[in-house]
């Protein structure tokens, strides 16, 4: 056994999906269908280390294959954190084998990458607050808020009051200038 994959870890079979074309009136492929979906590696390798820490790995026929096996999936593990579900698995290829493995430094980059999104939405309300004070600030005071208690109960002859109050203001200002 390679010394490079860990005792514990347990190998699991893969199976490739299977795809036969599909033809046209002159014989020339248009299209292929999926006759046989193949092993689902999120619910066969990816999940059951998040839940037990315990490695799994699968053996493929050429390392190329296990080279684009490992690039995609370990992209797919880094594009899940900062969402909801974050997967901490780090994927890497012995040989002609994707081995995946629990890896708790993947946590923590998940929670630096949380802290940054929420730092890139707090900088874009402080800027859009910015800009409509700067535009209300800029229009004369033209732009009349009400207060968030007005708009409490539509119904309420406060309300209309207000609306009222607010739309005089605007003509005499407009009939001043």
């Amino acid at each position: 056994m390679n010394p490079l994959i860990p005792n514990s870890a347990v190998q699991l079979r893969y199976e490739s999906p299977l795809y036969e074309p599909i033809y046209d009136e002159d014989d020339n492929v248009i299209d292929e269908e999926c006759v046989n979906v193949g092993t689902d590696i999120l619910a066969t390798f990816i999940e059951p280390v998040m839940e037990d820490r315990i490695p799994r790995y699968y053996r493929l026929r050429y390392t190329n294959n296990a080279k684009d096996h490992k690039r995609r999936w370990s992209q797919w593990v880094l594009n899940t954190l900062g969402t909801g579900q974050p997967y901490f698995v780090r994927v890497s290829k012995i040989g002609r084998r994707v081995l995946f493995t629990y890896d708790p430094k993947l946590e923590s980059k998940h929670i630096r990458k949380i802290q940054h999104i929420e730092k890139i939405k707090r900088i874009q309300e402080r800027e859009e607050s910015q800009l409509r004070s700067s535009v209300a600030a800029e229009s004369g005071g033209t732009w009349y808020q009400l207060d968030n208690a007005q708009f409490e109960d539509p119904h309420d002859q406060d309300y209309y009051q207000a609306i009222e109050q607010a739309l005089e203001r605007m003509s005499q200002e407009h009939a001043e200038e």
